[in-house]
Order: structure tokens, then C-alpha cells, then sequence
């Protein structure tokens, strides 16, 4: 069966593919001479590179459409709004605190975006107290009431956030980012 899910047909079932030899196009979490069914479902590093980046730029469109996305009109009732607006300061520890993080870390996560597109040894580091704090800030926050594309959006952007995280800490990118610091 390839990668496909596609049969193996006549000599092709005889004997399997091995992995390419270059480096470039050696699939990193394969193990080593594993036998392919398919060696076009080898993901080359170029590849992965702009799969990464293309992440990166889209995870940080969703997070400036999320920022911008309460002062844009939206087509909800005066009550949802009010509702919207009073819950917020429900039930928070330090609201104030929670917004100044929020503030602060917009334009962190523009410089992120930029830093980990680069390869920039910093971007990786940076990341993960971005998320540190931004939980502290969900913490220190008080009741949140979304819209339903608000959710799907935040969902996506977060899942987004993590495979680049992943991806920017396990091999072969992360010696990307070990090659800028030396």
C-alpha cells in the first residue's frame, strides 16, 4: 500500500523504495533506510521550510484579525453587546493587568512572526513566554463570552501556534534556528 493508499501493483510490490540518500529530501521522522511505498511522500526540507512559514504568516493574520475583530461591526443584538461588555470584568482577579498583557503582547507576537519566519535564534524562546504569559493573562482575566467564528478562528490560530512550536523545536528546522545563533 503507498502513502496514498493506493495498491502496490506487479514489481512494484516486489520491492520496496528506500529512502532517498540527499539530505535535503530525507524525511526526518522516518527511520533510517526505512523502505518507502512511496517516495513521493517524502516532504523535502525546502518544503517543510515554507509549510513552516506559511504557518507563521497565517497563524499571525488570524491573531490581528482576532485583535481588531471587537472593534469591527459585527451583526449582534444591543443585549449580546452589553452582555459581551459586562462579562468581561465578571469574576476577574485583575482585569486591568489582563488587558495591559493583551496590549503588550500584540505587537510581540508580530515581531515572533517575523523572528521565527527568519529563523532567528531568539523567536523560539520568545514563543513559548509569549504563551506563558498569555496564560497568565487568561488567569488573571475574567469571564470571556465569543462569538462562534471568534472560537473557530482562536481554535485554528492556537493549533496553528503549536505545530509551529513543534516544528520549530524538532528536527530538521530547529537547526535552522541553532545555525543563526552560532
Amino acid at each position: 500500500m503507498t502513502a496514498r493508499g493506493l495498491p502496490l501493483t506487479g514489481a512494484e510490490a516486489a520491492e520496496p523504495v528506500t529512502a532517498p540518500r540527499k539530505r535535503s529530501t530525507l524525511n526526518p521522522y522516518a527511520a533510517p533506510e526505512s523502505a518507502l511505498a512511496d517516495p513521493w511522500a517524502v516532504l523535502a526540507v525546502p518544503g517543510l521550510i515554507r509549510l513552516f512559514q506559511c504557518m507563521v504568516v497565517a497563524s499571525a493574520l488570524l491573531g490581528i484579525l482576532l485583535f481588531v475583530s471587537p472593534y469591527l461591526p459585527m451583526p449582534i443584538s444591543r443585549d449580546v453587546m452589553t452582555l459581551r461588555t459586562e462579562a468581561t470584568w465578571a469574576d476577574a482577579i485583575s482585569p486591568m493587568v489582563s488587558y495591559v498583557i493583551y496590549m503588550a503582547l500584540q505587537p510581540v507576537w508580530i515581531i515572533l512572526a517575523i523572528g521565527l519566519c527568519f529563523f532567528k535564534w531568539w523567536a523560539r524562546p520568545l514563543l513559548v513566554a509569549a504563551y506563558l504569559l498569555g496564560a497568565v493573562a487568561n488567569l488573571l482575566g475574567g469571564l470571556s463570552l465569543w462569538m462562534p467564528w471568534e472560537t473557530i478562528l482562536f481554535t485554528a490560530s492556537t493549533l496553528l501556534d503549536g505545530a509551529v512550536l513543534a516544528l520549530a523545536f524538532l528536527p530538521p528546522l530547529s537547526t535552522y534556528f541553532e545555525q543563526d545563533r552560532a
